[in-house]
């Protein structure tokens, strides 16, 4: 009898080629569903819509880029474990940024940040671009991730901390930054209009273009530093 078994070994340019390929179709399918909520107005795409449109929660985008950002910490989680093992003087930050995307995740699929956004502007009454009020702690907590986290960007390769502030700076650009010009379009003319939907396009597709350059990045760090990585299950 012949056991042998034969193994798929996917190259980081295919994997890169195919989360790209998904970024493009979620964006233009996003872009779709607002000209058919907003212009068309047709009942029968109107159905479609909530599976796909980006200003929606709970449906295929969110469950993606949920996903992607899972992929992200448990690769991050392989990295601290290698890494501790070789008492790197980086292995705190490796478990502190797989600890950050285990709750981007989280926060990707249940919304934990809009939690805030009714709590503080109860209490300050916040409006215009500071309206969805959660940006304020989230953009502090940032600043102070960045600040303490200088040492170790200084001691990654060049390629990989490039890699990483740039992938960082889409990500936060689109998570915090646009916030602010969405929060006061929304302030003043409600989020039931095209363009309130289409920046919220521009958002989303920021945060998962930031997240598939990450998750790229993570990859080909793993390959080129840390080599062919082998784990057996064994039974007790």
């Amino acid at each position: 009898m012949n056991d042998t078994k034969i193994y798929r070994i996917f190259s980081l340019s295919e994997i890169s080629r195919v989360q790209y390929f998904i970024l493009v179709l979620l964006t233009v399918a996003g872009f779709l569903s607002e000209i058919a909520i907003h212009i068309l107005h047709d009942d029968w795409f109107y159905s479609l819509v909530p599976l796909v449109n980006l200003s929606f929660e709970s449906n295929i985008p969110t469950w993606y880029s949920s996903v992607l950002l899972f992929s992200c910490s448990l690769i991050l989680a392989w990295i601290t474990v290698v890494r501790t093992a070789q008492s790197d003087t980086n292995r705190k930050h490796w478990t502190g940024l797989a600890i950050v995307f285990l709750y981007l995740s989280m926060d990707e699929a249940a919304v934990i940040h809009e939690l805030i956004n009714p709590i503080l502007t109860e209490a300050y009454d916040f409006q215009g671009i500071l309206f969805f009020s959660w940006v304020i702690p989230f953009g502090i907590f940032v600043i102070v991730f960045f600040i303490s986290y200088l040492g170790f960007l200084r001691r990654l390769p060049a390629r990989y901390r490039l890699s990483f502030l740039a992938s960082g700076a889409v990500y936060v650009g689109g998570a915090l930054g646009t916030e602010f010009g969405i929060a006061y379009w929304y302030d003043l003319h409600g989020g039931d209009n095209l363009v309130y939907g289409l920046l919220n396009v521009i958002q989303e597709s920021m945060e998962i273009l930031g997240a598939t350059m990450f998750c790229n990045a993570l990859l080909a760090y793993v390959c080129e530093q840390l080599g062919e990585i082998r784990i057996r299950l064994v039974d007790d």
